[in-house]
């Protein structure tokens, strides 16, 4: 059986997707602006993974945080993107959009419906769901993945998980990380493969 880690970017792309199915007619991505037809591989993976007899998946707790920091940035991306600024302005007004009350709840309200839904905190419970494991700190292993391959922290903490519960694949659709992490030593890595969204998808 094969076991997929799910970075958190993978989660939010998906999330979001599912909302903008709910919200209109997204048959035909097309439609759809460049930004958010990227997201489709992300909701087919984590759709597939649900679904599937073949296949686990698992997060950290680590990750629940981040997953709340990435909604919180792409609802406020949303909005820079609606307000019609260009991209290149969104890092100076990213500091001072700030979520309405409403929108900070709803939010955590599609985070809390995410844990209670898509979730299982105790991983041999039911296999359909995402599993959620503690984090591994592997304190070598995340220093030399930041200081010399140029992962980020939390990216290091969450490969340092991967890797201690030696799964086959970190799925990610975070592109530096998918450049950085090319120079990782295997003998770091164990089997672990850290792959796209669409790669992910050939592997069922």
């Amino acid at each position: 059986m094969l076991r997929f880690f799910i970075d958190t970017n993978v989660l939010a792309r998906w999330l979001f997707y599912t909302k903008l199915k709910e919200r209109q007619n997204i048959s035909d991505p097309s439609n759809l602006t460049k930004r958010y037809r990227e997201f489709k591989g992300d909701y087919d993976l984590i759709e597939k993974l649900k679904l599937s007899n073949n296949t686990e998946a698992f997060i950290s707790k680590l990750t629940i945080s981040e997953f709340v920091h990435s909604l919180s940035t792409e609802v406020i991306a949303e909005k820079l993107y609606n307000e019609g600024l260009p991209l290149s302005s969104w890092p100076i007004y990213m500091r001072d959009v700030h979520l309405s009350k409403d929108e900070s709840d709803d939010l955590l309200n599609t985070v809390m419906e995410f844990i209670q839904n898509e979730t299982d905190v105790t991983p041999k419970k039911q296999k359909s769901r995402i599993k959620v494991v503690d984090n591994d700190h592997d304190h070598f292993l995340i220093g030399e993945l930041l200081l010399k391959y140029e992962i980020l922290t939390q990216d290091a903490i969450l490969l340092s998980t991967a890797i201690k519960y030696n799964y086959d694949f970190f799925v990610t659709s975070d592109k530096r990380l998918l450049k950085c992490s090319k120079n990782i030593p295997k003998s770091y890595l164990n089997k672990l493969q850290i792959i796209s969204s669409q790669t992910a998808l050939t592997k069922f």
